[in-house]
């Protein structure tokens, strides 16, 4: 089977049929079933069985063209990483849109990217900033174009893709936040740009965009709710300071 998920072609194949209702479940979201031949990733899953009366181990096995990925005996593990896979696919390989690790905002007509690899620390501030008026965009990844506008990554005509107003990291210092330069916030977005190594010029190009029209924070170590407070009294005063320049 094939699928396509924001312009990006990726196959799959599999040793059982049977499989591939399961595997219809793990494609991202949105992506739409192709019957194409050509795609840019092809992943192959070959699942061993649970044959009880065989002293054979069966393993499943997943490989990305032929290079081995996983090998267990344990099914939903190697599922879970098909699932894994899928998604880091996608987000090298959509030609027109730059994947970035972290949580996405919508908040009036811009956005607020909270940047990381850990979805534990960026869920509770997502979901204060979702409880205290905000949209959420995505929490898995902040979906950009070439302009450095984020759009949601489940796209859907009801959410307009929105400028960046506002890049908060979580910083090291446990107390008090800071204001980062454009080039620090460039450099920590690449780090988290999924394709930063397969297109560093598309990547860099488009996070300096991003960055252009916004202010970059490092955010102190605080519960979710005192976060999202001063992350949104910030983000008031930049915006209008920007609106008053």
């Amino acid at each position: 089977m094939a699928f396509v998920s924001h312009g990006a072609r990726i196959g799959v194949r599999v040793n059982d049929a049977a499989m591939l209702g399961r595997i219809s479940g793990l494609i991202p979201p949105a992506a739409v079933l192709s019957e194409s031949e050509t795609v840019d990733e092809l992943y192959s899953l070959f699942t061993g069985g649970d044959r009880s009366d065989s002293r054979v181990r069966r393993y499943n096995l997943l490989y990305e063209g032929a290079v081995r990925l996983v090998r267990t005996l344990d099914l939903e593990a190697a599922l879970d990483g098909l699932r894994t896979q899928l998604e880091l696919a996608v987000a090298r390989r959509a030609p027109r849109r730059l994947f970035v690790r972290g949580g996405a905002i919508g908040w009036g007509d811009r956005a607020i990217l909270l940047p990381g690899e850990d979805p534990q620390e960026i869920e509770g501030l997502l979901a204060a900033l979702v409880r205290a008026g905000g949209v959420c965009y995505s929490a898995r990844f902040a979906v950009l174009d070439g302009r450095g506008h984020v759009h949601p990554y489940v796209p859907t005509p009801r959410r307009d893709a929105l400028p960046v107003g506002v890049i908060a990291f979580r910083g090291p210092d446990p107390v008090q936040p800071r204001v980062l330069s454009p080039g620090r916030a460039v450099i920590g977005l690449l780090g988290q740009a999924v394709a930063s190594r397969v297109r560093p010029a598309y990547a860099l190009r488009t996070l300096e965009r991003a960055v252009a029209s916004a202010e970059a924070l490092e955010l102190p170590l605080a519960t979710p709710k005192e976060l999202s407070a001063w992350l949104l009294d910030r983000f008031a005063f930049s915006l209008a300071r920007q609106r008053a320049s």
